[in-house]
């Protein structure tokens, strides 16, 4: 029931049956900064992984040639 008054007049409106349908699926979006944040993670990772892999191949590459420029050498 809904009711309005004013200086003029006053009014009522009742409503007794309201259905609603719809065959749309509701899909999840994801907002903005979730998507900004995993593609941040991802880069973070692969930058990561090829980091990781250059330092190895340079580190092979040194121990062959013999070099000892990035032995750490320890002592009691």
């Amino acid at each position: 029931t809904v009711y309005a008054a004013s200086i003029y007049a006053s009014a009522q409106s009742t409503v007794t049956n309201f259905d609603v349908q719809t065959n749309v699926e509701a899909v999840a979006v994801p907002e903005p900064p979730t998507v900004i944040l995993a593609g941040l993670g991802a880069a973070a990772a692969i930058g990561h992984g090829y980091r990781r892999r250059k330092q190895r191949q340079a580190g092979s590459e040194s121990m062959k040639a013999g070099d000892d420029n990035g032995a750490i050498a320890l002592t009691a």
